[in-house]
């Protein structure tokens, strides 16, 4: 059979549309060629030549188009050519930006620290934009600067970054600053921030932009608004019904209204009268409109049925969820596939994490072990998730691959080890966890699974004292792992983590009052008696306008201005 030519470079523009639905790799050198075309004009004329001939250079609409396909391929061919032609500052910036947005794209381990460091002080904005991507919740000066940064693209990375950080009074100002940044971009990035988060000025904000001009942020302000059960914000929603976006905002207040409705069913007594004192600015629409408040709702009538003696919630926390049947793997396929770069990346993916490898045995753990090597984290994310398979079978050297993996330089393929590990039940996760636990860098996203494997299998002593250790750190969140803390004290019956949780309670609401509902929730677990638990001043908690807020106080049988 005769071999089929390559298209010539220049027929893979006619087939975009095509290449972004395939994700054919194929198309990855020639389009990074076509991208490029014209640069080496644009040296040989010098430095003050902006751009090359119009006759070389892609039109804007074109190179755009090209931009969004290499993004869909994610190719780890396209980091070397396209960070080259980006930190270029002789040469266009609509080449540069294109890069820059290709390269946000790319699962690819971060550069070294020090070379970042340049990278933000460098002079131009491109340059910073790269660079912002790169930070995470402890860039919190960094990240504070560059959100006010002039330049758009700057402020749009740092706004990303700022996705998974705003658990600081500093940050928390700047993500209110973003959400009134003049580009939308950069506001409905910072709607995706505030989703991760409810710190509780910025529902105000968010309330501002439901009348913001461009759609995008008015969606985001409405993804977020979801998680924030206040009613001040159903007030809002039932206004927003009647505008532009009426049924999307109608099926964001349905969501909130269906929390209020299941806390009501879920509340004792004294916590279900707080509810009906909480909603009170808004009991004409929950009565009439949904009938959660009515005279004889199930909701209502169940809550004020309920005695007020068991006020406990019940936590779910790491339940092991078994996974849907999954077909099993060829590993002969998965041997020739994984190691062809131009094979799309979702057949990867699909390959390691959608396929079930507990059948493959030392083969499949061969091709595992090649695959560990990739350049893309992606990839070596799914290589963990197919080991826990092996590992689960008992496949010998499972382990051993996930335990290297404990140490790779991205964050998120340790995590996926680290949780892989602990569901395995192998002893010799526990180093790697509290290394990562030590890590400034991973731990504001492998965190959460090293101390749940501490937990889980570290000596008692041990699991106690990094629990502690994440409950009376200082006084600011920024790694989001003081939640899950409080969880595993209260799953784990740590009484003498008590006073660090009536310390929690006590304090400033920065970055949302999750944790402080969870850790009231925890002390009335601990202490179900109440006359061993911690004395308590909630006064501070009394005006916040949160339903979980008020329903907590309820069960602690508060009796402030707001209980009536």
């Amino acid at each position: 059979m005769t071999a089929q030519p390559e298209p010539a470079p220049d027929s893979w523009l006619h087939r975009l549309p095509e290449v972004r639905e395939s994700g054919d790799r194929r198309a990855t050198l020639p389009l990074v060629s076509l991208l490029l075309r014209g640069t080496a004009t644009c040296h040989a004329e010098g430095a003050a030549a902006r751009r090359p001939p119009d006759d070389e250079m892609l039109e804007y609409e074109t190179l755009e188009d090209v931009a969004d396909a290499l993004c869909v391929l994610e190719d780890p061919r396209c980091e070397q050519p396209l960070e080259a032609a980006l930190l270029d500052v002789s040469g266009p910036w609509t080449l540069r930006a294109a890069a820059l947005r290709v390269l946000s794209c790319l699962p690819c381990d971060d550069p070294p620290p020090l070379r970042v460091a340049g990278w933000l002080r460098d002079a131009d904005g491109l340059v910073r934009a790269h660079a912002a991507g790169f930070l995470g919740p402890r860039d919190e000066e960094w990240l504070a600067a560059l959100v006010r940064d002039p330049v758009p693209e700057v402020r749009r990375a740092a706004a990303e970054a700022l996705v998974g950080a705003t658990r600081t009074p500093a940050l928390v100002g700047a993500l209110r600053h973003a959400l009134r940044d003049p580009d939308a971009i950069v506001r409905e990035t910072a709607c995706r921030a505030a989703l991760f988060d409810e710190p509780v000025g910025v529902t105000y904000d968010l309330l501002h932009l439901l009348d913001d001009p461009d759609g995008d942020v008015r969606c985001g302000v409405y993804d977020a608004l979801e998680d924030y059960p206040c009613a001040s914000v159903l007030l809002a929603l039932a206004d927003a019904r009647s505008g532009t976006d009426g049924a999307l905002a109608a099926a964001t207040l349905d969501l909130l209204v269906a929390r209020v409705g299941a806390a009501l069913r879920a509340a004792t007594g004294g916590a279900a009268r707080r509810i009906l004192r909480w909603a009170t600015p808004a009991r004409w629409l929950l009565e009439e409109e949904f009938g959660v408040l009515a005279v004889g709702a199930p909701p209502l009538a169940a809550a004020l049925a309920a005695p007020d003696a068991d006020a406990r919630t019940a936590f779910g926390g790491l339940a092991d969820a078994r996974p849907a049947a999954r077909p099993p793997v060829d590993v002969g396929a998965a041997r020739r596939v994984l190691a062809d770069a131009d094979v799309p990346a979702g057949a990867h993916r699909d390959l390691l994490v959608s396929r079930d490898w507990s059948a493959a045995g030392n083969a499949g753990l061969t091709v595992l072990a090649a695959a560990a090597q990739a350049r893309l984290w992606s990839e070596r994310h799914g290589v963990a998730v197919a080991l826990l398979d092996l590992a689960r079978s008992g496949v010998p050297g499972a382990s051993d691959a996930l335990l290297a993996l404990t140490e790779d330089a991205e964050p998120v393929v340790r995590r996926v080890a680290l949780h892989a590990l602990t569901h395995a039940r192998e002893p010799r996760v526990v180093p790697p966890a509290l290394a990562a636990l030590a890590d400034d860098r991973a731990r504001a996203i492998a965190g959460d699974a090293a101390l749940a494997a501490v937990a889980s299998l570290a000596p008692r002593a041990v699991a106690e004292r990094a629990i502690l250790a994440e409950l009376t750190g200082d006084g600011h969140d920024r790694d989001g792992l003081r939640l899950g803390a409080v969880h595993l004290a209260e799953r784990s019956g740590l009484t003498a983590a008590a006073p660090a949780l009536a310390a929690l309670v006590s304090r400033e609401i920065v970055g949302g009052p999750s944790v402080h509902v969870a850790a009231l929730r925890a002390l009335r677990t601990l202490h179900p008696s109440r006359a061993a638990a911690p004395q308590l001043d909630l006064a501070h908690l009394e005006g916040v306008d949160h339903l979980d807020v008020q329903a907590e106080l309820g069960a602690w049988d508060w009796h402030g201005p707001r209980y009536g």
